[in-house]
């Protein structure tokens, strides 16, 4: 579990988890993370 600057908590699975042990408790770290959005855009039916 990391805490941000403002004491939010954010869980999170690395992708290489034997670098969690060169850091402690306390020790300020870097994640990068993305999220993926997916859409489908049709043309509408004309309308009567």
């Amino acid at each position: 579990m990391l805490k941000g600057p403002e004491g939010n908590e954010f869980e999170v699975t690395p992708l290489h988890p034997e670098n969690l042990d060169k850091v402690k408790v306390g020790d300020v770290v870097v994640f990068t993370y993305s999220q993926a959005v997916a859409a489908s855009v049709e043309k509408a039916l004309a309308s009567k």
